[in-house]
C-alpha cells in the first residue's frame, strides 16, 4: 500500500482531483493511515464529482461506485445514523468485485457493526 501511495502522488494533483478512481484510492490510503479527516474530505469529493460528472466518463463506475459507498458508509456509522450506513453497506457488498478483499471486509465490518447500531446485532451476526 505504501507503494501504490508514492505512486499516487507523484501524479498531478488537479488529475487525481478529477478522476473518482484515483480519489477511492486515496481514500483507502487514508484510511490505512487512520486519519479520519482525510477519508472524509475524499468521500466528499468523489460524491461531488459523481453529481457533477458524466457517468461515461468514469472508468469501472461500479467498482468506484461500490468503494465510495463502503467510504461513505464509514461517514454516516460515525455520525451514529445506523440505517444510512447499514443501506450504503448493503449496496457496496453488492458493487464491490469479490477481488477486492480489503474493501468488502472493511463493508463487512461497517455492517455488522451498523446492525448493531440499529438494535439489529442478532440479523447482522445470522449473517456472519
Amino acid at each position: 500500500m505504501v507503494a501504490l501511495g508514492k505512486l499516487l502522488y507523484r501524479l498531478p494533483r488537479d488529475q487525481v482531483e478529477r478522476d473518482p478512481a484515483l480519489l477511492v484510492l486515496e481514500a483507502w490510503l487514508q484510511h490505512v493511515r487512520q486519519n479520519l479527516s482525510g477519508i472524509m474530505s475524499c468521500a466528499k469529493r468523489i460524491e461531488t464529482l459523481k453529481a457533477t460528472s458524466p457517468t461515461d466518463t468514469f472508468v469501472n463506475l461500479k467498482y468506484v461506485q461500490g468503494h465510495s459507498e463502503a467510504i461513505l458508509a464509514f461517514q454516516y456509522f460515525m455520525a451514529a445514523e445506523g440505517e444510512s450506513a447499514l443501506a450504503l453497506t448493503r449496496r457496496a457488498l453488492r458493487d464491490i468485485p469479490r477481488h477486492h478483499k480489503r474493501a468488502r471486509l472493511f463493508a463487512d465490518i461497517y455492517q455488522l457493526a451498523a446492525y448493531q447500531m440499529t438494535g439489529k446485532l442478532e440479523t447482522g451476526l445470522s449473517i456472519y
